[in-house]
């Protein structure tokens, strides 16, 4: 059984987030997602759509104090990212509760934008639990 709701396709228990962000490449922190109730991350990719000349790399964390790392700065570097279709991923089996946080951290030399696409796989430990 498939279902799509806002951002989010459940399929089978299997739940996917996706999330376009576009900012400045040296804007630091941004948040991906709020976890409501509590969920099991298996994955989460980054994938740019175009060449970003002032992103250096991405880190995406989670958690209470970013206590979780998905995605590190040296895996998450430019060369990685840099062109259409190049993306990096993380497998992981990753419980995070009620009211965490998944954050990206953009780095880069420069204020020119950057758009990065970013799917998460989950899925829900509790009922109705989900990311927003």
């Amino acid at each position: 059984m498939t279902n799509t709701q806002s951002g989010r396709t459940i399929t089978d228990g299997v739940q996917i987030f996706q999330v376009s962000k576009t900012n400045a490449a040296n804007v630091g922190d941004i948040v991906l997602g709020t976890v409501s109730g509590s969920i099991l991350i298996e994955s989460v990719t980054a994938k740019t759509v175009v060449t970003h000349a002032n992103l250096d790399s991405i880190e995406v964390v989670g958690g209470a104090s970013d206590a979780v790392i998905f995605i590190t700065a040296v895996v998450g570097v430019k060369t990685s990212l840099d062109g259409v279709d190049k993306q990096v991923s993380a497998l992981v089996a990753t419980e995070l509760g009620a009211g965490k946080t998944i954050i990206c951290t953009f780095a880069g030399a420069g204020a020119g934008s950057v758009t990065v696409l970013f799917t998460i796989k989950y899925r829900a430990i509790t009922p109705n639990s989900f990311l927003t």
